[in-house]
C-alpha cells in the first residue's frame, strides 16, 4: 500500500503486541518503539507482526484460532469478464460469503462509496489510458482512508511478470494473483477467501461508533504454522537496497512469493501446504509495504529473488508438443461453371417464310458454307427460271439482229440496201443488247433472293442451339440456330465472392467434369469479371479459364468443376493452426526449450485446412506447444510429442478385400459425378448433423426402415448412381449398405468408401460442417489437436481421479455390455449433447468415452462449438481396452 494509506490506520484501538511474536528489528528503527507499547493502546500497522494485530487479542493461542468459526465475507468484485467474474461469485457464494459482482467500473464505485466490504476483488484489465485495476485501487484507496475503515484488495492479473506486480503492489495491491492457471480458474483465489473468514479480525472504530462489529484487517499468519517454520538464510541483499530482514520476515517472504505470482495449480497432495503459504504470503506483502515506501526497493528485490527459487522448485507442467514440419502447402479455391466459347453467333433468316428443310440438329459440326436450312423456295425458283429464260430470249434476239446487220452491212456496200436499213437495224441490235444487260441484273437478283432462303454456316462452328422446325413460318430477326466457335472454347467458373479476391490473371486451374470421370486438365485464368478487389461482395463472381492443350473433347455447355490455385509453398514451414495464438497484437508460438516456455514471434502465411505458413520466426523439427495461449515466458513444462496413432483412417482401405464384391467410387470420381448421383449418408443423426456432404440424404444404416426409406429415395429400377459413405477408411458401414442395398434388388449402388474425412478435406465447399456451408475453417480441428485429446487407459484413469473429473460414458444401451471400472455418468449422446448446448460441466474436466473411439471425433467439434475446453476422450473407446 502507499504511505498515505499505511498512515491513516496508525491510531487505532488496540491491545498491546504479544511478546512471543517477532517483529522486524529494522521496522523497529524506523518507526520507533511506541509501536509496541504505546500507554492508549494505539499501533502501528507497519512495526508490528499482522498475527498480533488480526487476532484481536494479543498472544492469542493456536488452538483457540483453530476453533474460531468461518465468518461470512462481504465481497466486492469487480472483472469485466462476465464468464470470469460469474465463477468466482457462484464459489465465493456456494461458500456462503455475501457477494456483490460488477463487470463496470463506475458501477463498483458506486457500491464501494454506499457499502462497506471485507474483501475487494480487482480484475485487472486495460480501461483507457489507465488500467481500470489502478483507478479502482487508487480510488478505493481514498474511500476507505476517509472513513478510517480496514479491507483487503486481491487483484486478479493475466500478466504475472515482477513488474507489473510491483506496479499494483506500490498502487495499494495487498494481494497479486493469476486470473487463471493452466487455462483454469485459480482456486488460491478461494483459499485466500477461507483464510480470511477463519481468522480473528479487527475493524478500525468509525466515529461515533465504538462497538460496531469487526472485519479482518488483513490475512495473517496462521499461529500454529507459523511456530513450524524452519529458519532461513537471510537473503543477499544490499543494505542501502533494504534493511536487514529478520529470519520469520524471510520464511514468510520465500513461502509468500507462491501466491503473489503463481502459474500452477497446485495437485491436491499440496493442499496442506498451500493455506499458510498463501497466508504468509499476504501478511508479507502487507508487512513490507505498509510500513514506509522507504522499505520498497529492499522488498521488490527479496521479492525477485524469492520469486527465481520458487519457479525452480516448482512442478513442471505437462504439454503436448508438435514439430514444425515443411512440406508442400497450397491456398486454393474452388468454383463450378461451364465450357462456353468468346465466339458465338445467333443466326437468322433473312427474310420471312416456311422452313421447307432443316439440315442439322444442335451438337451437329458444320464447316463454313453449309446449308443449315431452307426456307420454301418455289416462287423463287419460278422467278430465276423466268428470269433465266428472259435473258436466254434477249440472248437469241441478239444472235438474229447480229446476223441481219452482218448481211446488210454486205448488201448496202453492192448497192442493194439503202444505209438507212442499215442504221436502223445496228439501233436495234443495241436496244436488245440493253435488255440483255437488264435481263442478266433480273436474273441475279432472282438468284439472291433464291439464295436468302437458305441459312448457310458464315464459320466453322458446332451447333449449340436449334429453333428450326420444317413447316414452322419464320420472321427475322428470330434466331433460328446459335453457332459456337470450338476452337475458341473456355471454362466460365462462379467462385465465391470473398474467395475471389485471391484470384488474378495467370493462375492455375485445374478441371473435370462429371461426364469424364478418369480425366482432369490444366488450364489458367485469362480473366476476371471484377475491375477492382475492393469492389467484390458476397455475390459469386464469374471468372474465365482457357482450357489448356490437353484439355479433353468438351461440348459447349458441358459442367465442369475447378479448383483455382491461388498461391503455393513448395516448402513450407508450417503447423497446426492451434498452436498459433495472438498476444499483445503479435502472432506468437510457444516454443518448448530446456524444459521451458519461450514465447516466440511470428509471421504467418498461407493456410489450407488446418495448418498454416509460418514465414519467420521457426525452422523445421522445433517443439511447439499446441495450445500454447495459457504459458508464460519461462514456465516449466514436461513435453510429449503427439505422435499419429490413427488406424488407417487415412492410409489404406484394410476392408476392401473383405467386401470385394462391393463397387467403389474415389473422391476424385465421386466429385466429377456429383450431380448426377444420389448421395447417401448412412452414419447417425449426430455425425450427420456435424458434418455431412451437402447434398446427401440421412438414412442410418441401424435403422429398422433403412430399405423402406431407401425405396422412397429412389426405385430399385431407376438407373441413377446410389453412393453410400460413412466416417472413414475403417468404416464397414458403406459396403453393408451397399450389399443390403443389391440384396433388395437395388442396383447401380456404389461405396464411396474414403468417408467424410476425405471429402471435407477435398471439397470443403461441398460440405455443411455444424449447418455451414462451405466448412467454415475458424471450426475445423486438426489431427493433432484431436489426438492431443486422446488418452490410453493408465492416463484416463489418472485423470479419473481428480476432484474435478467427470467420466461420461456416451454409448447407447445396447452397447454397455461391457463396463468401465470407474465412477461413471450414463448420458447417451442425444442427453449429453442437450446439456453440452445448454453450457453444463464447464467448470469439470470432461473424461468421455463411446465404444470404438468414432464418435467421440464429432463431439469434439460440439464441444470447441460451445466453447468447452477441459475434455478428453479414451483412445478407441471402451473396446480398445477389451481388445
Amino acid at each position: 500500500m502507499s504511505t498515505e494509506f499505511s498512515k491513516s490506520k496508525k491510531k487505532s484501538t488496540h491491545k498491546p503486541v504479544s511478546k512471543t511474536t517477532t517483529t522486524s528489528q529494522a521496522h523497529q528503527n524506523e518507526v520507533g518503539k511506541e509501536s509496541s507499547s504505546q500507554a492508549d493502546g494505539s499501533y502501528d500497522t507497519g512495526a508490528a507482526n499482522l498475527t498480533d494485530i488480526l487476532d484481536g487479542d494479543a498472544g492469542l493461542g493456536a488452538a483457540e484460532l483453530k476453533n474460531k468459526s468461518m465468518r461470512v465475507l462481504s465481497v466486492c468484485i469487480f472483472e469485466d469478464s462476465y464468464a470470469l467474474g460469474q465463477m468466482i461469485v457462484d464459489k465465493l457464494r456456494d461458500s456462503g460469503h455475501e457477494v456483490d459482482y460488477f463487470s463496470d467500473i463506475d458501477e463498483t464505485l458506486s457500491s464501494l462509496a454506499a457499502k462497506r466490504y471485507d474483501l475487494v476483488i480487482i480484475g485487472e484489465s486495460n480501461d483507457g489510458a489507465e488500467l481500470a485495476s489502478v483507478r479502482l485501487i487508487k480510488t478505493t484507496e481514498g474511500l476507505y482512508t476517509s472513513q478510517k475503515w480496514e479491507f483487503l484488495i486481491m487483484v486478479l492479473t493475466s500478466d504475472t511478470s515482477p513488474e507489473n506486480i510491483k506496479a499494483l503492489t506500490a498502487l495499494g495491491a495487498n494481494l497479486v494473483m493469476a486470473k487463471r492457471v493452466n487455462g483454469k480458474l485459480n482456486n488460491n483465489i478461494f483459499e485466500v477467501a477461507h483464510i480470511i473468514s477463519t481468522m480473528p479480525n479487527k475493524r478500525s472504530a468509525v466515529a461515533g461508533d465504538a462497538e460496531s462489529d469487526s472485519i479482518p484487517v488483513l490475512v495473517s499468519d496462521l499461529p500454529a504454522l507459523s511456530e513450524s517454520h524452519s529458519k532461513q538464510p537471510e537473503p543477499n541483499v544490499s543494505a542501502q537496497a533494504s534493511p536487514p530482514v529478520s529470519e520469520s520476515e524471510e520464511s514468510t517472504a520465500d513461502l509468500g512469493s507462491e501466491v503473489v505470482h503463481s502459474e500452477v495449480e497446485p495437485h491436491s497432495a499440496k493442499q496442506s501446504k498451500l493455506l499458510p503459504t498463501i497466508a504468509k504470503g499476504v501478511a508479507y506483502v502487507w508487512n513490507r509495504w505498509s510500513s514506509s515506501l522507504m522499505l520498497g526497493a529492499g522488498v521488490l528485490l527479496v521479492f525477485a529473488t524469492i520469486l527465481v527459487i520458487w519457479q525452480r522448485s516448482i512442478e513442471p507442467i505437462p504439454v503436448d508438443v508438435v514439430e514444425v514440419r515443411q512440406g508442400m502447402l497450397s491456398q486454393s479455391t474452388r468454383g463450378s461453371g461451364r465450357i462456353v466459347s468468346r465466339k458465338q453467333v445467333d443466326l437468322t433468316s433473312v427474310t420471312s417464310g416456311q422452313l421447307a428443310s432443316v439440315f442439322v440438329e444442335e451438337g451437329s459440326r458444320v464447316n463454313k458454307g453449309d446449308v443449315l436450312a431452307i426456307l420454301d423456295d418455289r416462287e423463287a425458283k419460278i422467278n430465276v427460271n423466268r428470269a433465266e429464260a428472259e435473258l436466254a430470249n434477249i440472248e437469241s434476239d441478239i444472235d438474229l439482229k447480229r446476223r441481219s446487220l452482218s448481211q446488210l452491212k454486205k448488201a448496202s456496200i453492192a448497192g442493194g440496201v439503202t444505209s438507212v436499213m442499215v442504221r436502223d437495224l445496228e439501233a436495234g441490235l443495241n436496244s436488245a443488247k440493253a435488255q440483255y444487260r437488264i435481263a442478266e441484273e433480273e436474273l441475279s437478283a432472282a438468284k439472291l433472293e433464291f439464295e436468302r432462303l437458305r441459312v448457310v454456316a458464315p464459320f466453322d462452328a458446332v451447333i449449340v442451339e436449334s429453333n428450326a422446325v420444317e413447316g414452322l413460318w419464320v420472321e427475322p430477326p428470330a434466331p433460328l440456330f446459335k453457332l459456337i466457335d470450338p476452337a475458341r472454347f473456355e471454362a466460365a467458373i462462379m467462385v465465391n465472392g470473398d474467395d475471389a479476391r485471391g484470384i488474378v490473371v495467370g493462375q492455375q486451374v485445374f478441371m473435370s467434369s462429371g461426364a469424364l470421370a478418369d480425366e482432369e486438365w490444366n488450364g489458367e485464368v485469362v480473366q476476371v469479371s471484377f475491375e477492382s478487389k475492393d469492389l467484390i461482395g458476397d455475390e459469386p463472381i464469374l471468372i474465365y479459364a482457357e482450357l489448356g492443350p490437353n484439355s479433353p473433347f468438351l461440348r459447349y455447355g458441358q459442367l465442369i468443376e475447378a479448383r483455382i490455385i491461388t498461391e503455393t509453398s513448395e516448402n513450407a514451414i508450417k503447423l497446426p493452426f492451434e498452436a498459433i495464438f495472438e498476444r499483445d497484437g503479435e502472432m506468437m508460438v510457444a516454443i518448448v526449450d530446456d524444459d521451458r516456455v519461450k514465447l516466440q514471434p511470428v509471421q504467418t502465411g498461407l493456410r489450407d485446412l488446418t495448418e498454416i505458413e509460418i514465414v519467420s520466426g521457426l525452422r523445421s523439427g522445433q517443439p511447439v506447444i499446441l495450445e500454447g495461449a495459457n504459458f508464460e515466458q519461462g514456465a516449466r513444462v514436461t513435453a510429449s510429442l503427439i505422435k499419429d496413432e490413427r488406424s488407417g483412417d487415412e492410409s489404406g482401405f484394410p476392408y476392401r478385400e473383405k467386401y470385394s464384391d462391393v463397387a467403389i467410387l474415389s473422391t476424385e470420381q465421386l466429385r466429377k459425378s456429383y450431380e448426377d448421383v444420389l448421395i447417401v449418408d448412412v452414419r447417425s443423426q449426430f455425425e450427420f448433423d456435424v458434418v455431412h456432404i451437402n447434398k446427401a440424404v440421412n438414412i442410418p444404416l441401424s435403422s429398422d426402415k433403412f430399405l423402406v426409406h431407401l425405396e422412397s429415395l429412389r426405385s430399385k429400377n431407376d438407373s441413377t448412381p446410389l453412393v453410400f459413405y460413412c466416417n472413414g477408411h475403417t468404416c464397414t458401414k458403406s459396403y453393408k449398405a451397399v450389399r443390403k442395398a443389391v440384396e433388395a434388388g437395388f442396383d447401380r449402388v456404389f461405396a464411396y468408401d474414403s468417408g467424410i474425412f476425405d471429402w471435407l478435406r477435398a471439397n470443403r465447399d461441398y460440405t455443411k460442417l455444424l449447418n455451414i456451408s462451405p466448412a467454415p475453417l475458424d471450426k475445423l480441428v486438426s489431427n493433432d489437436y484431436f489426438q492431443s485429446r486422446l488418452l490410453n487407459f493408465d492416463k484416463f484413469k489418472e485423470k479419473a481421479a481428480q476432484n474435478n473429473a467427470v467420466v461420461i460414458d456416451i454409448r447407447d444401451e445396447l452397447q454397455r455390455a461391457t463396463k468401465l471400472a470407474l465412477s461413471t455418468k450414463e448420458l447417451p449422446l442425444d442427453q449429453l449433447l442437450i446439456k453440452l448446448n445448454a453450457g453444463q460441466y464447464k467448470d469439470k474436466q470432461l473424461l468421455i468415452f463411446d465404444a470404438v473411439g468414432k464418435q467421440v471425433r464429432w463431439l469434439q467439434y460440439v464441444l470447441k462449438d460451445n466453447g468447452y475446453e477441459n475434455y478428453y476422450f479414451l483412445r478407441d473407446g471402451i473396446d480398445g481396452i477389451s481388445g
